[in-house]
């Protein structure tokens, strides 16, 4: 009889911590999307940051959650047909998950996050920083761990500041995601009245190869002449890799680089995209107008390399484990920091019930309303610097880079170096740090190119011995129409002097005289006479 009550107690406590390990996990649909050309990088790399971030995490003594990641066994392809039937089928799985943890490009994210607003569930992305995400009206349970492109606007504007280029144009690709930050941009400026946007142009993909009869207003090479028109030094550009090819191929036509222009573009994360030219130019015309340019794009690890993250680990130890993980992915740092945010909330769950195995609890909204609240209001360190947010989207580092290309006897060598970074302190001011690397911006001449033609007024004066010498001439030509007037009113009388007309004469001694005293004059003047303009 014992031996059977022994068995029961047993099997009551295996059912027990069978059940409190199943109230600890949190299930969660995992969903990403590889690119064509790296079928098998995208997949090894969520798969061991996944693998990383949650084995890490049970090691926090602290945590009581755990995230559970249902995944498709491959990365899928960027087709929304099949992210959105992944996505009904693994939310009917059992046990039910409760948010979505994606990956995923833009295509597919954005078709699930409108299922996610839609099944009442959260989705959180890491990988995709197109401004269409920002509409909250369309994507209500969307939270992003990395910053979008608008955050670029900051950093545009401090680098702006700091070398004193208030007069610039912008060329942006003609489509919504590009077009909104340029929106953006331009109200950021409208607290200063001294910015000068002297050009605002949309290129459209559809009017890259149009001739001279049927050009139309997003034209290329209208743009171009424009740009050339108007005399714009620098220029900020918003446009996707592809057209990004073939704006530098025109500005290799139009000689619109060097010493005396500034571009400052979007950077890009696909590594070597000028290599992918279908354009006109060949790929070291393309990197001659490229050199030089400069690049925003989010931090890849935050600014503050020791500070500590709640997973105990800072982002130097985490950089280490990239090596040792190899992995390439630029966006590993946000998808930790992804896995950071979902567990440090669910940890904060209080007013609502959190036994999600339970089914009728999993079906109540009460918890997934006061999740987004706490994901909102979080603030913790993560790998890629302070995790906070703004309705949603990451307020993060930006990044400011410089393409340089070097040329040796046999390669071409593309380096891309790190000159500062913009470092939020609140939700409305960033600050302009140099990079930790402390290397310096390179110029093609002597320094930043100036934003216009520079006007200089000159006082032009001539030297003290030239004024001397036409001072004395000029005052024995006065003192000469002086005695030629006494001469003239004295002899007044005689027949030749009246012969001569000696009214006129006096006129125009007078007129001698005058004349004479206007070089003393134009001596003394100290009014410009005349301006110089400067090219540089």
């Amino acid at each position: 009889m014992w031996y059977c009550s022994y068995i029961f107690i047993y099997n009551y406590l295996i059912f027990l911590l069978i059940s409190l390990i199943k109230s600890k996990q949190i299930p969660l649909i995992g969903l990403f999307t590889r690119d064509d050309n790296q079928e098998n990088n995208n997949y090894s790399s969520s798969s061991l940051i996944i693998n990383y971030a949650i084995k890490h995490l049970k090691t926090i003594k602290y945590l009581h959650n755990e995230l559970v990641i249902q995944r498709h066994e491959q990365d899928i392809p960027c087709d929304m047909a099949i992210g959105t039937k992944l996505i009904f089928d693994m939310i009917h799985r059992t046990p039910r998950p409760l948010a979505i943890f994606s990956g995923s490009c833009q295509t597919v994210a954005s078709a699930i996050a409108e299922i996610a607003g839609v099944y009442d569930m959260i989705i959180v992305i890491y990988s995709e920083t197109s401004s269409l995400f920002t509409a909250r009206e369309k994507y209500p349970s969307l939270i992003r761990t990395v910053p979008g492109d608008s955050q670029h606007n900051i950093a545009r504007k401090l680098l702006l500041r700091k070398y004193n280029w208030r007069r610039f144009g912008i060329l942006y690709q003609y489509e919504r995601q590009y077009t909104m930050p340029v929106t953006r941009f331009n109200d950021l400026l409208q607290d200063e009245n001294d910015w000068e946007n002297a050009l605002s142009k949309g290129i459209s993909f559809n009017d890259l190869d149009e001739t001279q009869g049927n050009r139309t207003r997003n034209s290329l090479k209208d743009a171009f002449d424009e740009l050339q028109r108007n005399n714009i030094r620098i220029i900020i550009g918003n446009f996707n890799s592809t057209m990004a090819i073939r704006i530098f191929c025109e500005a290799f036509r139009y000689n619109l680089f060097g010493s005396r222009f500034q571009w400052i573009i979007v950077g890009y994360y696909e590594p070597e995209w000028w290599l992918n030219n279908p354009g006109p130019c060949n790929t070291s015309e393309i990197l001659l107008a490229l050199n030089g340019t400069l690049q925003t794009r989010v931090a890849k690890l935050g600014y503050h390399v020791n500070t500590r993250t709640i997973a105990d680990l800072t982002p130097d130890q985490f950089n280490f484990d990239l090596s040792i993980l190899k992995t390439s992915n630029y966006f590993v740092g946000y998808a930790f920091d992804a896995i950071l945010t979902l567990t440090s909330a669910f940890e904060k769950l209080k007013n609502c019930p959190n036994k999600f195995h339970i089914d009728s609890i999993w079906r109540q909204t009460c918890w997934r309303h006061e999740l987004i609240n706490i994901i909102k209001a979080i603030d913790i360190e993560g790998v890629t610097g302070r995790i906070r947010f703004n309705n949603g989207d990451r307020i993060g580092e930006i990044v400011i880079e410089q393409i340089l290309v070097y040329h040796s006897y046999k390669s071409t060598i593309v380096d891309i170096v790190q000159l500062f970074v913009a470092l939020p302190t609140n939700q409305s001011k960033y600050i302009l740090l140099p990079a930790r690397n402390e290397r310096n911006i390179t110029w093609h001449g002597q320094g930043p190119p100036n934003d216009r033609i520079k006007r200089i007024e000159l006082d032009q004066r001539i030297s003290i011995l030239t004024y001397t010498i036409m001072a004395t001439i000029s005052g024995i030509g006065i003192l000469l129409a002086l005695g030629f007037f006494v001469f003239n009113i004295f002899f007044r009388t005689h027949r030749f002097i009246r012969m001569s007309s000696p009214q006129i004469n006096n006129l125009i001694i007078a007129g001698c005289i005058l004349s004479y005293n206007s070089v003393l004059l134009m001596g003394i003047d100290s009014t410009p006479c005349f301006t110089k303009y400067s090219s540089k």
